[in-house]
């Protein structure tokens, strides 16, 4: 009887987080969270050729899955958010994993963040916000910095590759 209640708690408390969600995106309407998959994050690791060491950063980290694979891989990860469930919860799954040398999440609006100093940019994205991020970007990156895009691409720069709805772009083309 008590695993019964054990896992009836867990999946009310799933679907309570899961219902928070869906309001604190209205509540933070900038862009929509939408959870890659495992092979996506695969797809985007493998694409954008980062290497242990590299410092990388996920605009708009959601729930962390992109920081975290990326501190496993080896990286110094760091991921923006500004919805604070989405805050809470990859700060969470980073301390249970042992990551917290060298993954962070920062509860903040990226545009207010100076990018110079990452080898790495990740983000998803949609064709609207393509343009102000291309301009937003583009005098913040390093020789040999990387842009990978999952979602949309930037109008007037042309990826130096791509694969399954994925771009990369490098600062130096």
């Amino acid at each position: 009887m008590d695993i019964v209640f054990f896992i009836f708690g867990g999946v009310v408390t799933l679907a309570l987080f899961a219902g928070a969600l869906v309001v604190l995106s209205f509540a933070f309407p900038t862009l929509p969270f939408v959870p890659s998959t495992k092979a996506r994050v695969e797809s985007l690791l493998a694409l954008s050729g980062m290497r242990p060491g590299d410092t990388v950063v996920d605009i708009g980290s959601g729930d962390g899955r992109i920081v975290i694979a990326c501190a496993q891989a080896g990286a110094i990860a760091h991921g923006y958010e500004i919805n604070p469930l989405l805050v809470w919860w990859s700060r969470r799954r980073i301390r249970a994993l042992g990551l917290g040398d060298r993954a962070t999440i920062f509860a903040t609006n990226f545009w207010r963040v100076d990018f110079s100093d990452y080898d790495i940019i990740f983000l998803y994205s949609i064709h609207t916000v393509m343009k102000p991020l291309e301009l937003f970007l583009k005098p913040q990156l390093k020789k040999g910095a990387r842009v990978v895009v999952s979602g949309a691409t930037f109008p007037n720069w042309k990826p130096s590759h791509e694969g399954g709805g994925v771009s990369v772009y490098c600062a130096d083309e």
